[in-house]
């Protein structure tokens, strides 16, 4: 697939697609982003940040796309990815913690997808814990 070599390009890619609401493209680029990421189990800082944006936009795209099944297995993946994600910038680099997209963006879009999926209560978790 275009750019899959260079995984920054291809989020790039995904991110302009998504805007132009290209989501069957989107969903097709993430999923495969994201399963070649998850597919090398030694990742840097840098790897682990790709993948969560990839799965964030996973997750999204997916609910978007009314595959609330699928997207509530991505915002599961999303909140485990995170939690590596922060313990990896935590040891090696913990200057740029504050420099990841907040928490609370992924609980709110956690939430979004639970309410699209007619899981209100968990949705409402969510979203309490966003505020």
């Amino acid at each position: 697939m275009f750019g899959m070599s260079d995984p920054n390009q291809t989020l790039a890619q995904m991110l302009r697609y998504f805007e132009e609401e290209r989501y069957e493209m989107v969903e097709v680029m993430a999923s495969e982003f994201t399963s070649m990421l998850l597919a090398n189990k030694q990742r840097d800082g840098a790897t682990q940040s790709l993948l969560v944006k990839g799965v964030r936009i996973l997750a999204e795209v997916l609910s978007i796309r009314n595959k609330h099944k699928l997207a509530m297995q991505a915002t599961s993946v999303l909140l485990r990815e995170r939690k590596k994600l922060e313990k990896i910038l935590l040891q090696n680099a913990p200057e740029l913690l504050a420099k990841l997209t907040p928490m609370e963006h992924d609980f709110r879009t956690i939430g979004h997808v639970c309410k699209k999926a007619g899981k209100s209560s968990k949705a409402r978790k969510f979203f309490m814990k966003a505020n």
